[in-house]
């Protein structure tokens, strides 16, 4: 035999006999099975006996060393190892109540080629029995270990797959209860973990967190933001969908709001000086001191930024305003400029003229500095402002509070077609009493905008109130969150004539809302040749470019798209030796607007008209155009065809909307099919509820699955809460009520004295279940795919 091919094979013998000799028998990550060494060793028997073996020839001798080489990397791919898995509804795409019990990650060892999961039972005593399905049948898992002090044991199972459903069941049993339910295991390595962990420390930190303007305090705004970031990181936390990565986003985007959820007070914060729209450090870092200063007070947030380029600084600018000098040093050279923040988490757009006499340098700049939001560190050194007060324009604001009084003043309440629902009137006065103070105030331009910005919010509101037929209100004005497509035209500067930048862009744009805040993307068709464009005095932002098809993506906030923006564009097209900046205004055509994409979201409920739930027969049932996909479309489509929902006129159930107390009265009412209350519950509020809801709320009340407050009214407006969800449930399905349990959630002690057992029984029957980290956020709200999960819940329990 060759040498060289017989050296191959006694070198692959070595390295595998040393990876056998390395191996630790054990469980732990790394260790193996016993018989998966005794597998290697085998094959290197088998490869010894070619090696030693001086009449095999060559094609004997590679055959071996491939045999060799399949075993060791079945060897080393049997290591015990670590594999996060989840426990799931039996049918709906939720968690298991029993992800409470099970402790992850998993251990999964291969022995003999098969493999086997290894996992931890907490609270032991209440899990009897807990089968897995194993080759298509129900077989007990294997007790490897029982600690009884600890209240907690160990199991074995062999793990058909990794990439498919395992069907489970597990008895749990209580004092008076032993019932087994059906549950899904899946062995998917997705670890919610740190998730679960930020969210927790995050709640905390919300909930610890004091509103108002003393050092350490935080104002609402920012409270009401981070609440917004919890909610979201609970959403990618609780669906059963999320994948590592949206996981792992969830958890990036927590800690950069948490990184910018500051109480009002002092603070250092390092930053860095782009290039405009690019990643390029720019020259102007070189002429600013670093750290920044920044202090938080109440809404509002200044960076202070030191000059420390021997007054080669001639003006500045940030988000298209001039920043303002706190302070100067003729002896160190030294100037403080500082402006206000809005966002601390995006790119502020910056412009800066250097102004250098001794080398007759004059040049401007645009820049973006980007705030680093992990260097950020409290401190009680202060910088003081100048005694002269900040020059405060109101003049917007003023105007929005003319258009918000001529609407008041041509205004009647009452239900003819043309009037307003009664109680808008007031609302809007408040809003605008609100505003004229923030108006008077002239505490700061931030305040002044914010005011304006709320204002006009409370007038769409208003006009949304209007009856345009008896009972029913027209839809909402305003746009909901998402993305929608908007027809622009490029101006010609104080004119109505088409600029020829027209033909630079394309007409329809996107839009993108967010709360109150709007975003237009704009595609330009000529990358190369549009060299600067601002609107509204700052640098627009670039979203991506397309280097081939010569154009980018650019997008800027708009305030109010019924009016004409300013803007300017530079353009250098040396083909056509034309080289030109000019200032140009952008039009949008509202009527324009079309939705993009299939996701829709609720308006928030004080701006939503009354028609949803409107009394009219269902003749064909369809499904709702934006529920597909949803993990509860299986419910709302089978409510559908039953009868219990009809929708929005639009032809959408929004699924993710919160749902009110008078819509849920609605829910029950048709499903269980209540009859008609004989008897008359009078609430301090009764106008209030909706005409299409009175008979639905008295049936439900009659039946007592629903009631009052002390004060006898009804608030049917108020969005339902999970805990009085859990209450009307547990009611209408007739639990038994045990007066000794008590829900075992971390955060029992939120839910309320007078829901505690019904809560309990809701959960035990499996009617209602907790959500992540063993929690049942009694004071959160239901959302309509919630609250109608759980009716068709009940009517497959009935």
């Amino acid at each position: 035999m060759s040498a060289d091919t017989a050296v191959t094979l006694e070198d692959s013998i070595t390295n595998a006999q040393a990876l056998h000799d390395d191996a630790d028998v054990g469980r732990l990550p790394g260790e193996y099975e016993e018989s998966s060494k005794t597998a290697l060793l085998a094959a290197i028997a088998d490869a010894t006996a070619v090696s030693e073996d001086e009449d095999a020839d060559a094609d004997e001798i590679l055959d071996a060393k491939i045999a060799l080489n399949l075993a060791v990397e079945q060897f080393a791919a049997s290591a015990a190892r670590l594999v996060y898995f989840s426990a799931l509804h039996a049918t709906n795409n939720a968690f298991s109540t029993m992800e409470n019990y099970f402790e992850r990650p998993a251990t999964v060892i291969t022995d003999n080629g098969v493999n086997y999961a290894i996992f931890k039972i907490t609270r032991s005593a209440s899990v009897g029995a807990f089968k897995v399905t194993q080759d298509g049948a129900l077989v007990d898992t294997i007790i490897l270990s029982s600690n009884t002090g600890a209240n907690e044991r160990i199991v074995k199972f062999k793990l058909d797959s990794f990439d498919t459903l395992i069907t489970a069941t597990v008895q749990t049993l209580a004092t008076g209860y032993d019932m087994t339910h059906a549950i899904r295991l899946t062995f998917n390595n997705v670890n919610r973990g740190e998730l679960s962990a930020a969210i927790t420390a995050a709640t905390t930190l919300h909930k610890n967190a004091i509103v108002g303007s003393l050092l350490g305090e935080y104002s609402e705004q920012s409270k009401a933001a981070y609440k917004a970031a919890i909610d979201a990181a609970n959403l990618i936390n609780a669906d059963t969908g999320s994948t590592q990565l949206q996981i792992d986003n969830g958890i990036s985007v927590l800690r950069a709001a948490t990184a910018v959820f500051l109480p009002n007070g002092n603070y250092y914060i390092d930053f860095n000086v782009f290039k405009n729209g690019t990643t390029v450090i720019s020259t102007m870092e070189g002429y600013l001191k670093t750290p920044a200063l920044l202090k938080i007070s109440g809404n509002s947030k200044k960076l202070y930024i030191t000059e420390k380029s021997n007054f080669a600084i001639d003006s500045l600018k940030f988000n298209g305003l001039t920043a303002k000098v706190a302070s100067q040093d003729d002896s160190s050279k030294t100037r403080v400029y500082y402006f206000e923040v809005s966002n601390l988490s995006e790119q502020i757009a910056g412009w800066v003229r250097v102004l250098v006499p001794a080398q007759n340098y004059v040049g401007e700049h645009d820049v973006q500095v980007q705030l680093n939001l992990s260097s950020i560190v409290a401190t009680t050194d202060n910088i003081e402002e100048p005694n002269e007060p900040d020059q405060v324009d109101a003049a917007v604001l003023n105007e929005e509070i003319a258009a918000a009084e001529a609407a008041y003043a041509d205004a009647v309440e009452g239900s003819a077609v043309g009037n307003f629902k009664a109680g808008s009137k007031v609302i809007l006065s408040d809003a605008i009493a609100a505003a004229k103070a923030v108006a008077a105030a002239l505490a700061s331009q931030q305040a002044i905008d914010e005011a304006k910005t709320i204002l006009a919010q409370a007038l769409v509101v208003f006009k949304a109130s209007k009856v345009v037929e008896s009972g029913v209100t027209p839809p909402n004005t305003g746009l909901a969150d998402g993305q929608y497509s908007i027809n622009v035209t490029v101006l010609k500067d104080g004119t109505n004539e088409e600029s020829v930048m027209q033909g630079y862009i394309v007409p329809t744009a996107k839009l993108v809302v967010s709360g109150s805040s709007k975003r237009i993307h704009l595609t330009l068709t000529q990358d190369k040749e549009i060299t600067g464009f601002k609107m509204n005095g700052m640098n627009v932002s670039v979203e991506s470019r397309d280097t081939s098809k010569n154009t980018r993506v650019v997008s800027f906030a708009v305030s109010d798209l019924s009016k004409v923006m300013n803007g300017w564009v530079s353009i250098l097209w040396p083909e056509f030796n034309y080289d030109h900046d000019y200032d140009i205004q952008v039009k949008f055509n509202e009527s324009s607007i079309t939705k993009l994409g299939s996701d829709t979201v609720l308006i928030p409920d004080d701006v939503k008209t009354d028609v949803e739930e409107e009394e009219q027969p269902v003749v064909t049932p369809v499904a709702f155009k934006d529920v597909q996909g949803h993990w509860a479309q299986a419910s709302i489509d089978k409510a559908l065809l039953l009868g219990v929902v009809a929708g929005y006129a639009d032809g959408s159930f929004r699924p993710n909307g919160e749902i009110t107390r008078s819509e849920f009265a609605v829910l029950i009412s048709r499903a269980l099919k209540l009859t008609e209350s004989t008897t008359t519950q009078a609430f301090n509020d009764d106008g209030t509820i909706p005409a299409w809801a009175q008979a639905h709320v008295a049936s439900a009340v009659s039946a007592g699955f629903i009631g009052g407050y002390e004060d006898q009214t009804f608030r049917g407006k108020n969005q339902i809460t999970r805990a009085e969800l859990a209450v009307i449930i547990a009611r209408a399905a007739k639990l038994p009520i045990n007066e000794e349990a008590a829900p075992t959630f971390a955060d029992a002690s939120d839910i309320p004295v007078w829901a505690q057992k019904e809560v309990a029984a809701a959960v035990e029957a499996g009617l209602i279940e907790g959500k992540g980290n063993n929690t049942f956020d009694p004071n959160g709200k239901a959302t309509r795919a919630e609250a109608l999960t759980l009716i068709m819940k009940l009517l497959e329990e009935n």
